[in-house]
């Protein structure tokens, strides 16, 4: 719950200064200093509350007082055991510390850490492993600070102290790009070793001649291919998994992804499966903090398929550069979404030739390369953005909104297209990094449950995530040590100056999220892109019966965990709502009634109404 809203439940407070406050700091000497009945249980409950924006205060004289409430605290709730935080601006192991680490019961004590993730290892420190478990209190004897092993029978006391891990910058080792260069990039695989080739592509490569194309010019250098052209749209298990007993009787040295996004998701995909044939799909779409800790490690080693090449068709997905796949499992209910993601799954080559992006259709244009726009927009403001992936970031964003909209209505334009292509690259290596956001999120639902092209659903969405990102001090935003401040609003305002200068050769530095807004809504306009949801044929009665699903989905999806802002499932619903109505200047202070089960009885519409 928001804290306004848990302030209201309790009716602690009606000004309406407490309307957007981020949490509830309640001072217990003011509240729980009487002996009457209701007042001393206001303060243990205030003091058990854990999962939710409440902040008990306790004034002390000095450090010694601190650690004594602390210790009567732990000791009179039962909350003995896993971990203590004692914040301060002293430098080192200051006797402050020496004393807390000597006298608090806990077996992790952290210094200036959120004690709610402090011990989740390698967020705030990487000299600690993951730890999720809850121990019962040290001196009561049964309590541990890692994982259950035999040693941790041992009592001992761990501190920690905040140490910003090492971040990356990981790209595939080749990329090739220029107009024309299919072939002559090809006919070197001959000078690698390489041998045998499995190709995966769509029936539409297929009919277009490409696929013949890349096999002719492999023949001619004595390499063997064998072609899967069963690659679906959105590839789903089973179209892998056909893919995978394809390769096993053919035994390939390398791979080759021919196509958009997804015959270059199925082959990465099909690739690690062949190599391992013991690993389950499943376990490859669970969830992760970290890409680099995880529950079910990805292999890294291939011995079979050495080479993993990319050869995009489209300008948008980035799939030749980043180590992302998306697979629809066709077994779940609404057809699933599952965003795949490991460095494993790197392509080993891209070749990056606009010739084959020449024949895209406009629409295919306009999708694709608005997917691309929103990969370089989200990079840029997400919680893992660094100063190796902003400029390519916005180096991507600038292009696309110079040269997309050229290369929708003059389809012919070389120069266009090539930048177009190369920026949709650009896009892939900044998010291969630095990750996305919850644009994506309710991309990936909205596009299963209603069919909407995936470039088209980013569309549909990017500018209501704008506004909900952009403002100034969000009540919760995503935690990470290296995201110190909450910065989203000024980038959006950065990329609205860096395009009005790039366009129209403005120096104003006073762009702001609305204005980037304004900018995303008249580049739709240029590529006829629907405004809304509802203009895309989505009846209201459809939306908001499937409304609930794709909020509990969106919010559980891999790249909501990098978003600048973290959201709510109200405010994520409040997000899809906007956007089935093309609501873009929407007051957070407003609430849009939504009940599904009312709405497809009445058949109503939706009304916003403030409170």
């Amino acid at each position: 719950q928001k804290a306004s809203k848990i302030v209201e439940m309790c009716g602690l407070a009606q000004n309406s200064g407490y309307r957007n406050s981020p949490m509830i700091a309640v001072e217990m000497a003011a509240y729980g200093g009487g002996n009457n009945s209701s007042s001393k249980k206001f303060t243990d409950d205030m003091y058990r509350e854990k999962l939710s924006p409440v902040l008990t205060l306790t004034r002390v004289r000095n450090v010694e007082d601190a650690i004594a409430a602390a210790k009567t605290t732990l000791y009179s709730l039962g909350g003995i055991g896993h971990t203590a935080t004692f914040f301060t601006q002293e430098s080192g192991v200051s006797e402050g510390v020496t004393k807390f680490k000597n006298e608090v019961p806990s077996c992790h004590l952290l210094i200036n850490m959120p004690a709610s993730l402090g011990c989740v290892g390698d967020i705030y420190n990487f000299g600690t492993n993951p730890s999720l478990t809850i121990g019962c209190g040290a001196l009561a004897g049964n309590a541990f600070a890692g994982n259950l092993e035999p040693e941790m029978l041992i009592e001992e006391k761990t501190l920690l102290s905040v140490r910003e891990n090492m971040q990356w910058f990981k790209n595939p080792p080749k990329i090739y790009f220029k107009y024309g260069i299919l072939e002559k990039t090809l006919s070197d695989f001959v000078l690698e070793g390489l041998k045998r080739a499995f190709i995966v592509s769509d029936p539409m490569m297929l009919k277009m001649g490409y696929v013949d194309r890349v096999i002719r010019t492999l023949n001619k250098v004595g390499i063997e291919c064998s072609v899967f052209t069963d690659v679906t749209p959105n590839p789903t298990k089973g179209c892998i998994l056909e893919g995978v007993r394809a390769m096993q009787a053919c035994q390939p040295d390398h791979i080759i992804g021919l196509g958009g996004g997804s015959p270059m998701d199925a082959a990465k995909v099909m690739r690690l499966l062949y190599e391992y044939p013991d690993v389950k799909i499943e376990d490859l779409y669970v969830r992760f903090l970290d890409i680099r800790k995880r529950i079910n490690e990805f292999p890294y080693q291939y011995k079979k398929v050495k080479w993993s090449v990319m050869i995009p068709t489209t300008s948008g997905t980035g799939s030749e550069v980043t180590p992302f796949a998306v697979v629809t499992d066709e077994t779940t209910p609404e057809h699933q979404k599952y965003p795949i993601c490991s460095y494993s799954m790197t392509p080993t080559m891209a070749i990056v030739d606009s010739e084959l992006c020449m024949t895209m259709p406009k629409t295919l244009t306009a999708h694709t390369g608005f997917d691309a726009l929103v990969h370089a927009i989200e990079s840029h403001v997400s919680v893992f953005a660094t100063d190796y992936t902003k400029p390519l970031s916005l180096q991507a964003i600038n292009m696309i909104f110079e040269y997309l909209p050229i290369s929708y209505t003059q389809p012919d334009n070389i120069e266009a297209r090539q930048k177009v292509h190369n920026a949709s690259c650009i896009a892939g290596l900044a998010f291969s990094n630095a990750f996305l956001g919850i644009c994506h999120s309710l991309a990936h639902k909205l596009g299963a449950a209603f069919e909407v092209p995936h470039g088209l659903a980013n569309a549909l969405i990017i500018s209501q995530v704008v506004q909900f990102n952009g403002v100034r001090n969000p009540y919760k935003s995503t935690p990470f040590a290296q995201y110190k401040s909450y910065v989203a609003d000024a980038d959006y305002g950065y990329i609205a100056d860096s395009v009005n200068y790039h366009l129209y050769d403005n120096s104003r530095n006073d762009g702001t999220t609305q204005t980037l807004i304004e900018l995303l809504e008249a580049l739709k306009g240029k590529l006829d892109i629907p405004k809304s949801i509802k203009e895309c044929g989505v009846s209201e009665q459809e939306f908001l019966a499937k409304l609930d699903e794709m909020v509990v989905a969106a919010w559980d999806d891999q790249c909501t965990g990098t978003n600048p802002r973290s959201p709510l499932m109200d405010e994520i619903k409040q997000i899809y709502v906007n956007a089935y109505h093309g609501i873009t200047d929407y007051d957070e202070q407003q609430v849009v009634v939504v009940d599904a089960a009312l709405r497809a009885a009445n058949k109503q519409e939706v009304k916003v109404a403030a409170k």
